[in-house]
């Protein structure tokens, strides 16, 4: 019997789910996002964890996390495959403690 092969990824520069659509997208639509970030912001600001080092599983470029906010951890952890959002998500300015796993 054959050995199946691995399942193909999509085209990463084409997805709706990430890639440079989705990226232009959420940079179109960023007023329009506002009202969500802001409570985002509110939900985030509020959350005092016991902890200095954070994971984030999947956080694109960080479009719903308030800036400064990674400031807050002695080290952050990104879990994201998308290689364009870990590249915005590496320019974002309080994104000095981040690595990418």
């Amino acid at each position: 019997m054959p050995a199946e092969s691995a399942p193909r990824l999509h085209d990463r520069l084409a997805d709706a789910s990430g890639g440079l659509r989705f990226h232009l997208r959420a940079w179109r639509h960023a007023r329009r996002w506002a009202p969500f970030h802001a409570a985002v912001a509110d939900w985030l600001n509020a959350w005092q964890p016991p902890r200095e080092h954070l994971v984030l599983v999947g956080p694109s470029a960080g479009y719903d996390l308030p800036g400064g906010w990674l400031d807050g951890f002695a080290s952050v952890t990104a879990l994201e495959p998308d290689p364009l959002a870990r590249g915005l998500l590496r320019r974002r300015p309080d994104a000095t403690r981040l690595r990418f796993d």
